[in-house]
């Protein structure tokens, strides 16, 4: 299959390298047998197929990479426990 290896480097995300290159995310991550879209890590080396060079990615991520999802308090950041649970995310109180 054609395609180049990116090397990820630390701030990138698997679906900003798949914007990137156009190419599907989950194809990305089905040809590279990652479960998780999120659990790559800087060095890893990520098949992207159908490419033929490699493309220049910013370190800084884009305003396109994260969206607030809703107005509203944050009642529980990032690892903190909440409801007997360590939250892997953050939990907002709509307004």
């Amino acid at each position: 299959m054609p395609g180049i290896y990116h090397k990820v480097e630390k701030g990138q995300t698997l679906w900003r390298i798949s914007k990137t290159y156009g190419v599907d995310l989950d194809e990305v991550a089905r040809i590279n047998r990652i479960p998780d879209a999120t659990s790559i890590e800087p060095g890893q080396l990520i098949f992207i197929p159908s490419t033929q060079k490699k493309k220049y990615m910013p370190h800084e991520p884009s305003p396109e990479d994260f969206n607030w999802p809703l107005r509203g308090k944050v009642i529980a950041s990032f690892s903190q426990v909440f409801n007997d649970m360590i939250n892997k995310g953050i939990n907002i109180q709509e307004t």
